[in-house]
């Protein structure tokens, strides 16, 4: 259970809204019906999923963004290492979108102890975003997919 109180209209509310950044649980959807009546229409919202939770949790969150009229666009699992199990969902959702999601490949951290993967190498260097594109999860050319 979560006990943390629910988001308001704050500065903070603000500033996350502006970053298009949101922590939620299945239990504080109306986190994302505060968040998404911030920002305008077409705005991208990038949310990070614990998927150590349930699958039904996981699809809970989904269908929250959605009821709040932010819609996944695209979802991309991340591994420490490939095989592992994933610690981590990163979600793009678009406020207003059109319905359709996009499953980008897997995101895998490390290709060794210590050893980034070309990809994280990429992303940390500066050099990439991460999925190649100019978002995460992957590139949006047209926010209203």
């Amino acid at each position: 259970m979560n006990t943390a109180a629910p988001l308001e209209h704050t500065e903070t509310m603000m500033e996350l809204a502006a970053c298009g950044s949101l922590e939620m649980n299945a239990d504080r959807a109306g986190d994302a019906r505060a968040i998404a009546e911030l920002l305008p229409t077409g705005t991208k919202v990038y949310v990070n999923h614990l998927p150590r939770n349930a699958l039904a949790e996981t699809l809970r969150s989904l269908v929250a963004l959605r009821a709040a009229g932010l819609e996944p666009k695209r979802l991309r699992w991340v591994h420490s290492f490939a095989g592992d199990e994933a610690l981590l969902l990163l979600v793009e959702a678009v406020k207003g979108g059109r319905t359709g999601v996009e499953v980008a490949p897997p995101l895998v951290i490390y290709r060794a102890a210590k050893e980034y993967s070309a990809e994280v190498a990429a992303i940390v260097g500066g050099i990439a975003r991460p999925g190649g594109g100019a978002t995460l999860p992957g590139t949006v050319a047209n926010d209203r997919q």
